[in-house]
């Protein structure tokens, strides 16, 4: 401390406060004033010192200097910060900077059971003054997670989710704060979500219990940060026939707009970025094809988003004339595929439905134009699961979720089908027996020649039927009705370029 003549009139009248090297927390010190008439007092001075994010305090030293809060209603013993009072117990983290709008606040929290006391520990978000704040935590004594606004000094429980809550046991929380909205992570689970009407990063931050000796740990506050992330893409072009690629149509920017800051030369062909929008930022790839190449090449890309973060991905692009398109799953990524019905992954090189909510569906969107003759194929194994049934389908000419052809088995009752699926349920226009089984690969493959569809099994032909309409106004895809199925190399090509055509 050093007292200082700021205005130069040969009198002391301020002080200079240097806080010690690391120090955080609150400082008070007295001082005496003098008059003319030799008059003294003396006053007092808090001075409160913070840290900026992130914040961190394990209570390992013994120490909570991290927080602003009253000796009567909080100790620091055992490595724990423990409210001890028979009150309304806060004790507010010094933040010394403005809090971003994405905030990510961290606690290990373990309720006491203690007679005389209730059990609960929460998050205080958005804290204006004793009569306006929010928070967010357990309410062990009500069995469940809530959500509480405090406004004008009225106390309104907002969202809860009922739930078993032990004394004596450590719980992972996790407040996440994305501008109007908080999630409540509990061990990793989520546990309640609840958007307000403003952004809750101008008021400020505690943890408080309500006459509950709750212990708290490993406590954390640090920006809350999304990564932007950048999808691999497939595109498709004639031979001598250049295009853009609208790369970024299907990567992530939670924090803004993103922009291509590098890329890779393919073989083959030449790429250059591109502002389409004349925004000043490129946002495609022209993509050039060298002179009578005719096969697929790849690239990747690099994006950044206005906060600095990056991510990368990888281009392939299919030069040819005629629609020629593989998937072996084998990268871990359905490149094109869509789910638009059922739960979809990729899981050991292949592409895994589990149809137990009923129809699934996952629609493939190429670059290239569908062909009026075609031939698609794919290898399906049905599970043989008690309370699903056994039955899987290749899907073309897919207009929507109730508008579309399919071909392939029905394994539980040993038929081929070749049908059309409107109104919510399918229609069979063709059956015939076959032999078949579950858990068991079976390449099927549809040849559509003249708006005749030809089912194939293992390169033989097993059911037609002629349609009265193309085939190729609209999509491919996979199918199944309460079925689990794994789906393997699937491949649509133009007749001229079909197997055995």
């Amino acid at each position: 401390i050093e007292l200082i003549d700021s205005n130069q009139d040969g009198k002391k009248d301020s002080i200079t406060y240097t806080p010690g090297t690391d120090f955080r927390g609150i400082d008070r010190f007295e001082y005496i004033v003098t008059d003319a008439a030799n008059q003294a007092d003396r006053g007092s001075v808090a001075v409160v010192t913070a840290g900026p994010l992130p914040i961190a305090d394990d209570f390992s030293d013994n120490l909570a200097q991290d927080f602003l809060y009253e000796p009567a209603q909080w100790e620091v013993s055992g490595e724990r910060f423990t409210a001890i009072a028979r009150a309304g117990n806060f004790a507010g983290v010094l933040i010394g900077e403005s809090l971003p709008a994405g905030i990510e606040f961290n606690a290990t929290m373990n309720i006491q059971s203690v007679g005389g006391f209730n059990r609960n520990g929460y998050f205080v978000f958005d804290y204006k003054d004793e009569s306006n704040y929010k928070y967010i935590g357990a309410n062990e004594n009500g069995r469940r997670w809530e959500v509480v606004e405090v406004s004008g000094g009225a106390t309104l429980v907002i969202n809860t989710l009922r739930d078993t809550i032990r004394s004596g046991q450590d719980y992972q929380m996790q407040l996440i704060i994305e501008g109007s909205t908080v999630t409540l992570n509990v061990d990793g689970t989520e546990k309640l979500k609840y958007q307000f009407d403003e952004n809750l990063n101008l008021g400020e931050l505690a943890l408080y219990t309500n006459m509950s000796k709750t212990q708290f740990d490993n406590v954390e506050v640090k920006e809350y940060v999304v990564f932007p992330m950048a999808h691999d893409d497939r595109a498709s072009t004639k031979i001598d026939t250049q295009i853009t690629i609208g790369i970024l149509a299907n990567d992530e920017a939670p924090n803004g707009l993103l922009e291509i800051t590098g890329f890779t030369t393919p073989a083959n062909a030449t790429v250059a970025a591109v502002d389409t929008d004349q925004d000043g930022h490129s946002d495609s790839i022209l993509f050039t094809p060298t002179v009578g190449f005719e096969g697929v090449t790849t690239f990747t890309y690099d994006i950044r988003d206005p906060k600095g973060f990056t991510d990368t991905a990888t281009v392939t692009v299919s030069v040819a004339d005629v629609l020629s398109y593989t998937e072996d799953f084998n990268d871990g990524v359905a490149d094109g595929f869509v789910p638009t019905g059922g739960t979809w992954e990729v899981a050991n090189s292949q592409y895994n439905l589990n149809g137990q909510d009923g129809v699934g569906i996952s629609v493939l969107t190429l670059a290239e134009v569908v062909p009026e003759d075609f031939e698609i194929g794919v290898t399906m194994n049905v599970a043989s699961v008690s309370g699903f049934a056994q039955n899987a389908f290749i899907v073309f000419d897919y207009i929507s979720e109730n508008d579309f052809k399919f071909a392939g088995p029905t394994v539980k009752g040993g038929r081929w089908a070749i049908g059309e699926y409107s109104n919510g349920s399918p229609r069979f226009w063709n059956t015939t027996s076959g032999q078949m089984a579950t858990n068991t690969d079976i390449a099927i493959s549809l040849l559509y020649q003249g708006n005749k569809a030809t089912l194939k099994s293992d390169g033989e032909s097993v059911l037609e039927w002629q349609f009265s309409d193309a085939g190729n106004d609209g999509k491919f895809g996979l199918f199944a009705i309460s079925a689990q199925v794994a789906f393997d190399d699937f491949y649509a090509k133009a007749v001229d370029a079909a197997m055995g055509e």
